[in-house]
């Protein structure tokens, strides 16, 4: 039954005794704050706070730690069963239902913008450049064969290590939405923007 209004047409209205021994509800207590102990307990907690936010963490667990055992101290610190952490394989995540794709951080296709426009400025300025200096076909094949070598020993020897250093370098530079995704997920591989 809602307050105030008339009962669900589709949920069975269950009789108030029926319902407390369907739940088995304890009655609530107030907890005694007037006791030493109470008095105690709060001045603990209140010192290992001051400790947590000067930073001194140790400080705090050996308060804990120190309170255990006396009266009024706290109580059942770390008398909880410890579960071991666990890896999941992709496929028992999916057998459970849970959807995987919320574990990825969102994508930013900004650096492969950003490389296919340094890709046509290379193109168009490598033109321009056979154009002003009259360069011969000799020296045009030279020079890009050059350039595909330098491309080449930053991916074999670097593992492409230079161009993604400039491609990071021109994304936090040029765009603020990559520059604030990189802040939000530090540790992920900025080559495959």
């Amino acid at each position: 039954m809602r307050l105030g209004r008339p009962p669900c047409c589709c949920i069975t209205q269950l009789q108030p005794a029926a319902a407390r021994r369907r739940l088995r509800l304890l009655p609530a207590r107030a907890a005694n704050t007037s006791s030493k102990a109470a008095s105690r307990r709060s001045a603990v907690l209140g010192q290992v706070d001051d400790e947590l936010q000067k930073g001194n963490d140790e400080a705090a667990l050996s308060l804990v730690r120190s309170s255990l055992g006396e009266g009024g101290g706290l109580r059942c610190f770390g008398a909880a069963r410890q579960v071991p952490q666990r890896l999941y394989k992709l496929d028992e995540l999916k057998l459970n239902g849970i959807d995987t794709s919320s574990f990825l951080s969102p994508v930013d296709r900004t650096l492969g913008s950003i490389e296919r426009n340094f890709q046509i400025a290379a193109v168009l300025g490598g033109l321009s450049v056979s154009a002003v200096f009259e360069l011969s076909q000799f020296q045009v094949l030279f020079l890009f064969v050059g350039l595909l070598f330098v491309w080449s020993v930053d991916l074999i020897y670097f593992n492409g290590g230079v161009r993604n250093l400039v491609l990071d370098t021109v994304g936090h530079n040029l765009s603020q939405k990559y520059h604030n995704r990189v802040i939000q997920f530090p540790a992920e591989d900025t080559c495959h923007g």
